[in-house]
């Protein structure tokens, strides 16, 4: 399973865990919420993609 951790001042803040693991799922899926994240903890911010075992 593929998930998001949204890194701000080098620690990880949030973890997104998208529904549908498709590549072009997970594009849009974080081309939606980015523009929420950069106004809650700012333009600082990079989103890190990795793998977890269900």
């Amino acid at each position: 399973m593929i998930v998001l951790d949204i890194v701000w001042n080098g620690q990880v803040q949030e973890t997104l865990r998208p529904t549908n693991q498709n590549r072009r799922e997970l594009y849009w899926f974080i081309v939606d919420r980015l523009p929420a994240l950069t106004q809650k903890y700012g333009p600082d911010i990079t989103v890190s993609r990795r793998t977890v075992q269900e």
